[in-house]
């Protein structure tokens, strides 16, 4: 069914670019909207409904453990205009991206970039005072593990700012940046809903202990908010601007 759909929305879309300003007649353009038109009517289907039963999902393996970075995987499903959540699979996780093909993509490249960062970052504490001058194995995963927090705080706190500015509302109150989320997020909240998914809440992680809060979790905190989300991956570059009106699509 969704192999069809797929194919039925490329027709619609086509159908739908020929109009008198791409160089057609005004009959051919009316002749390609009553086909349009014909193809939802017999299908008993709207926009609205095909493009939510093309709505998937993407698996992206994460690891043995909960760690700070699920808070940047929430912001990037947000800003992707997707739903996200925690899987186990025995002792895996997995973090899942639901939405609109065109939405996961976007948050599969949002998510390699953050990825990348954070790797790069952690090496980088590694190497600092901060986390070489403590003695023990234990302390210095407790700075690194208030280092991470720190990071995820940052980063998603980033991804966050650059969607209220692409839609402009960056300088205006909660309430009206979140109706942005919840406008953007109904279609796939209503899509889950029909398809009977349900999710249950996972406890907080453990809030780094008071000694690496300050250093460890501040420089942490730091290297997040330098993350640049448009950075071009090895091997390619971006396209489009996410950060900026119009990005997205």
């Amino acid at each position: 069914m969704t192999r069809d759909l797929s194919r039925l929305k490329a027709r619609l879309d086509a159908l739908r670019r020929m109009t008198t300003a791409n160089g057609c007649t005004e009959a051919e353009a009316l002749n390609a909207a009553e086909k349009a038109a014909t193809l939802l009517a017999e299908l008993g289907m709207s926009d609205v409904e095909i493009d939510a039963h093309l709505m998937g999902e993407l698996e992206i393996g994460i690891g043995s453990r909960r760690t700070p970075m699920v808070r940047v995987y929430n912001a990037i499903a947000t800003f992707s205009g997707c739903k996200g959540w925690l899987l186990r699979r025995e002792r895996r996780l997995t973090y899942v991206y639901f939405g609109a093909p065109a939405n996961i993509l976007i948050a599969e490249y949002v998510h390699e970039v953050c990825r990348r960062a954070a790797d790069t970052a952690t090496r980088g504490f590694k190497r600092s005072d901060v986390y070489l001058r403590r003695r023990t194995s234990k302390t210095r995963a407790h700075a690194l593990r208030a280092f991470q927090d720190g990071f995820a705080i940052g980063l998603a706190g980033q991804i966050m700012l650059g969607l209220w500015r692409r839609h402009g509302v960056a300088d205006r109150p909660h309430d009206e940046r979140q109706a942005v989320v919840t406008v953007a997020m109904a279609p796939v909240e209503a899509e889950l809903a029909r398809r009977g998914v349900a999710f249950r809440n996972l406890p907080a992680l453990k809030v780094p202990g008071r000694p690496f809060r300050d250093a460890a979790r501040g420089d942490g905190y730091g290297a997040g908010r330098s993350v640049d989300i448009d950075a071009p991956l090895a091997g390619g570059r971006a396209g489009v601007s996410l950060l900026t009106s119009g990005g997205r699509r």
